[in-house]
Formats: structure tokens, C-alpha cells, sequence
């Protein structure tokens, strides 16, 4: 009876789901030449913008550097530590943007470039510095002479279409706004875009670099080949860009599509004590913790997405179709092509086309990425929280920089918060010169299994893995400060603190409270083999600091004192400025918000007409 009942469950909940299938329509799409936006920021300017800001004799100007590689350098001086270079650089010479035509019939002479920043920026001191990182791409095409910008704007919350003009040897580059309706038709995700791989009209391919390197070794700093992985981390980029604008939609849309401005600001609340914890803790908190922020998060979220988009939205897709120029040659190798003269062959003009055939002409409608739906209640029991309300949360956190996360952890960490002790039983496994250890479940969301190196005079280092849930990649808590003693009765002592070996944060609990310290004890006996232990980690309560300064911003959102949780973009420096200096944080400078310092903005129109 049991299994029939449960197979009768099954069954009607499987034509629940059919049911609601089959009446749902159409998601809307996220983004739209309809809902593109002014060509003009509504308000501040993008990152582009800020990054070339100049004071040059006592008036603010936008200083451009000529050539490609002085622009990439000034980019490079607001970025850290990358892997390979910090601006991601790849070669088009015959690729599909509107200057796809500007240098036939020499397309291996003066190929396309484009850049994308997928690097986290610079921590300097006293200042905030530019989040750049997957907030700016730049195309350049010399016989142009142009740069084309999709640039990130913090206050509007949305990615801007630039093109800067001038761009040549004795040129003076200026730089306007686009015609977002004629970028957005082929951006139709209003972010950047970029082809899938194997990237076969880039120079990754060994026949476009043996093609380009007939002409150079290198074009405005970008070798004639780049290792595959340069165009993987330029689409990788361009993929996490094409989130953004869902992020902002969630942030703004789905926490206010009640119309309870209170119950909007307690939403957004809620989101942003959920994304500061999932950062705190190195990305490895992303779910509930205890304290109902990120249940409420999501139940709210789900009810406002639900309420505003019935049949889900449409996320429109970054990708565009591999697309290989010289497929249909049928060359082997790069050599056998050159000697059959194809280099001759691709320096003819090609009729002007607009368009490619089906899936390769950026202008054709794509598929979306994803569709993001709140599924429907089953028996009465609550909608199942879709995953997306997770990358939500993410997300959300992903508008921080690391250097910030950093001075929030370090002044978190510093606090005299209270500190309550957590006991543990747990298992050592001594080794020479070593000692394994492993506590049982995670404590408190803490893995304690690792092992130790004991160093002569008290000494010790070591690590505890764990799995990280943003990678398929290990990573895991390093052992800091260190030490162990050998007590005459036996008794054998390590201490430790833990920090992130990926971030260098302070290993938190789940709830986001910091691991001050952890000492685990056990007794040498006689053989080899196991030791029971007892372990007891000191945790403090700093991240409630950290929460109670959120729930202040919140009670100024109520009251008109503050916009940071209002109905506006989630934009990184409204939040954190009243954070910091709420939790005593030594000032700095903050960019990039406030751009009246800046020349107004310019259509790309007027710096051919003079304004006219």
C-alpha cells in the first residue's frame, strides 16, 4: 500500500509539472532592443570613463594613450596579480564586427584586436581603486581608427557602448557614447559577446597565426599566436558579464515587485548580508546559516520573481557560433596553406556582406543561456527554491572586490567580539614528524581534516582541504600561527589559526563568525595506529557586527537617509562606503559613483559634428 501510494504521489506530482509546463508561455526576454536605454548614461559615467580621467592643467579631462599597447599599459595600472597577462588580448583578422571589411584586402597586415579585463584590481592604499574586471572590453582595428568600448557604469548599472574617434599617430582620441540600438543588435545580451571555441578566427589557430606571422611576429603588443587558453579566459569573461544585468533585475525588480518599499529593503537586506557572508567565507557559504537571512532572501525573491515574471526570464546567451574564415579551403596545415597560396587567396576583397549565413551572424537572434522560473508548489508544500536564487546570492557578491572583502575581514577578524568555545571529538593519526587529524562532521560548516608537519622547537604548518563549491578545482584552509608542545605526561597539544589558502581570509563557521583559534589535544600511547582527541575551536561573533551595521543601512533606507538598499542598481560603493565608515574603517577613496569631476558626456555623434 505504502509503494503505491508513493508511486500515486510521483505520478500526480510528474502531471503537476506537466501541467504547469504546458500553461506557462513565453519567458520574457532580460534584455531587448525595446528596453536598451538611452544612449547617454542616465546617470555616471563608465569605468572606461574614470579610467582615463586626467588632470591636465587643472581641468579634468579623458586622456586616451595612442598606441594600443600605452592604452592595455594604463589599463594594467589598476589591476593585481593575473594569470598570464592582466588584459586579455586576442587577434581577429577576418572577424564579424561592423569593421569587418576596414582592411581588406590586407586583413593579415592590420588585424582586429580585442581586450578584455578578467582581473581583479589593484588594492591600493587609501583608495578603493576600479573594479575592472569583466566591466571592460576594447576592439581596435588600426585602418579604423577607432576604438570601440563596452564599458561597465556603477551608478546606472548597466554596460555602456563607447567608441572613441582619432585613434591614430599624431591623432588626438576622443571619446562619445554610442547608438546603443546599433550596438544592442548584435549585443543583444547589452553586455559583451564573444564566439565559442575552438575560436577558430582568432590567432589560437595555428593557420591565422602562421597567416598573421607572414606579416609579424607581433601586432600593437599581441604575439601572432596565443595560447589557447587567452581566448577561453576572454569568453569566460564575457559569459559572467552576460549575468549582470539578471543580478541588477533580481536586486532591484524582483526584491521591490511588491510595492512594499519596507518589505523591498528588507529583501535587499537579506541579499546583501547572504552575498557579504558568501564572500567572507571565501565563496563556500552560498546557502542558509542560521540567522534566516538567506531563506527569507530567497522566499522573498521567489515570491516578487514569480509575482513580476510568471513565465520566467529569458538570459540571453554571451556565445555566438564558432566561425572558421578559411574552413572551406581544406588545408591540413598551416604550411601546406601558405604554400598553396592561400594568403593570396584571403587578401581579396570579399563582397561588403552585413551578414553571415545562420548562426554566425552576430545579428541573428540567439537562444538564451538559461531561463530563470520559480517552479510551481506541489500538494500545497512551498515552490522548491531554483538554483539560480544561489547564483543570485553569488552574484550579488561578485560586485565586491577582493581588496574589500579584505579590509571587512581584517577589521571583522580585529574586533573584540565575544567568543564562544566549540568542543569536538576527533581522531589523530601520528606519523613521523607529523600528526593527521580528523574531527568527525564539519564543525559549526568547518572541515577539520588535515594534517600537520611538527618542526623541531614547536614549530608546525599544515592544511585542511575542502572542496570548493565555485570550482571542480581542490582548495582548502592553511594552518597559520602555528605551534605544538609534548607535555612530560604524554599529553600532546597543536594549535593553530586558519585562513583561506585561495584569498587569505580568515576561515569563518557557516554563520560567517571568524576561527580565532583551534587546539587539538591528544595522548601519545604505546604502538602505532589511531588516538582519540578532543578539539576545541575558539569562534567570535564578529560577523553579527558586520550585520547589525547592514540592519542600520537598512533602517536609513526606510527613512530616506540613504539610497544604498533603495530602489536603485546594487552598486559596490553606495554599499560599502556607509558600511565602513559604520564599522569604523579607516576612509578612502572611493570610485566609481560620483563623475562630476568628469567633462559631460559626448554622443559619438557630436565629435564629428562639433555639437552641431
Amino acid at each position: 500500500m505504502a509503494g503505491t501510494r508513493i508511486a500515486a504521489a510521483l505520478a500526480g506530482a510528474a502531471a503537476a509539472l506537466l501541467a504547469g509546463a504546458a500553461a506557462a508561455g513565453a519567458p520574457e526576454p532580460l534584455t531587448s532592443f525595446a528596453n536598451r536605454g538611452p544612449d547617454l548614461p542616465p546617470a555616471g559615467r563608465s569605468l572606461f570613463d574614470h579610467a582615463m580621467a586626467a588632470r591636465i592643467d587643472g581641468e579634468w579631462t579623458l586622456d586616451i594613450p595612442y598606441p594600443f599597447e600605452a592604452l592595455i599599459a594604463r589599463l594594467e595600472t589598476f589591476l593585481g596579480p593575473a594569470h598570464r597577462e592582466p588584459v586579455k588580448r586576442v587577434l581577429h583578422p577576418i572577424g564579424r564586427s561592423l569593421h569587418r571589411n576596414a582592411a581588406a584586402p590586407h586583413y593579415f597586415r592590420y588585424p582586429r584586436a580585442v581586450a578584455a579585463v578578467d582581473t581583479a584590481p589593484a588594492a591600493p592604499r587609501g583608495a578603493s581603486g576600479l573594479m575592472l574586471k569583466d566591466r571592460l572590453y576594447v576592439g581596435y582595428q588600426p585602418l579604423s581608427e577607432i576604438l570601440e568600448i563596452v564599458s561597465w557604469n556603477e551608478a546606472a548599472g548597466r554596460f555602456e557602448y563607447q567608441v572613441a574617434v582619432d585613434y591614430r599617430p599624431g591623432g588626438s582620441p576622443r571619446a562619445g557614447y554610442a547608438d546603443r540600438g546599433l550596438c544592442v543588435a548584435c549585443h543583444g545580451n547589452h553586455a559583451a559577446i564573444y564566439s565559442e571555441q575552438p575560436w577558430a578566427e582568432t590567432n589560437n589557430s595555428n593557420l591565422i597565426a602562421a597567416l598573421l606571422r607572414e606579416e609579424a611576429e607581433s601586432f600593437y603588443g599581441i604575439p601572432a599566436r596565443v595560447p589557447f587558453d587567452v581566448p577561453e579566459l576572454f569568453d569566460d569573461s564575457t559569459d559572467r558579464a552576460t549575468y549582470f544585468g539578471a543580478w541588477q533585475r533580481a536586486w532591484r525588480e524582483g526584491c521591490g515587485a511588491s510595492g512594499d518599499r519596507a518589505a523591498a529593503i528588507a529583501c535587499r537586506r537579506d541579499g546583501l548580508v547572504s552575498a557579504l557572508r558568501y564572500r567572507l567565507t571565501s565563496r563556500y557559504q552560498r546557502g542558509e546559516a542560521g540567522d534566516g537571512a538567506r531563506k527569507r532572501f530567497g522566499r522573498a525573491l521567489m515570491r516578487g520573481w514569480r509575482a513580476a515574471w510568471p513565465d520566467g526570464v529569458a538570459i540571453p546567451d554571451s556565445d555566438i557560433a564558432d566561425y572558421d574564415p578559411l574552413g572551406d579551403g581544406g588545408y591540413p596545415n598551416p604550411r601546406s596553406a601558405l604554400e598553396a597560396g592561400l594568403a593570396e587567396r584571403i587578401d581579396w576583397t570579399p563582397p561588403p556582406a552585413l551578414h553571415f549565413d545562420g548562426p554566425f551572424e552576430p545579428l541573428n537572434p540567439r537562444p538564451p543561456r538559461d531561463i530563470w522560473r520559480v517552479p510551481p508548489a506541489l500538494g500545497g508544500a512551498p515552490a522548491a527554491e531554483p538554483s539560480w536564487v544561489g547564483a543570485v546570492v553569488a552574484g550579488l557578491g561578485e560586485f565586491l572586490a577582493p581588496a574589500d572583502i579584505a579590509r571587512l575581514d581584517a577589521r571583522l577578524a580585529a574586533s573584540d567580539a565575544p567568543v564562544r568555545r566549540i568542543a569536538a571529538e576527533c581522531l589523530v593519526f601520528p606519523e613521523p614528524g607529523a600528526v593527521r587529524f580528523r574531527c568527525g562532521e564539519p564543525v559549526g560548516g568547518l572541515p577539520l581534516a588535515g594534517r600537520a608537519r611538527l618542526a623541531e622547537g614547536g614549530a608546525a604548518t599544515g592544511a585542511i582541504g575542502r572542496v570548493r563549491p565555485d570550482s571542480a578545482a581542490p582548495g582548502g584552509l592553511t594552518l597559520v600561527g602555528s605551534a605544538w608542545s609534548a607535555a612530560e605526561d604524554g599529553e600532546r597539544r597543536l594549535r593553530f589559526g586558519l585562513a583561506d589558502m585561495v584569498t587569505g581570509l580568515t576561515a569563518r563557521l557557516a554563520g560567517g563568525d571568524s576561527v580565532r583559534a583551534v587546539e587539538i589535544r591528544w595522548r601519545e600511547g604505546g604502538g602505532a595506529g589511531e588516538r582519540e582527541a578532543t578539539a576545541a575551536i575558539s569562534a567570535a561573533a564578529d560577523f553579527a557586527l558586520l550585520a547589525a551595521a547592514i540592519d542600520r543601512l537598512a533602517e536609513a533606507a526606510l527613512t530616506g537617509r540613504d539610497d544604498a538598499l533603495g530602489d536603485a542598481p546594487f552598486r559596490r560603493v553606495a554599499v560599502l562606503r556607509p558600511l565602513f565608515a559604520d564599522l569604523g574603517l579607516e576612509p578612502i577613496q572611493w570610485c566609481c559613483l560620483e563623475s562630476d569631476h568628469l567633462p559631460p558626456p559626448v554622443h559619438v555623434n557630436d565629435l564629428y559634428t562639433g555639437g552641431r
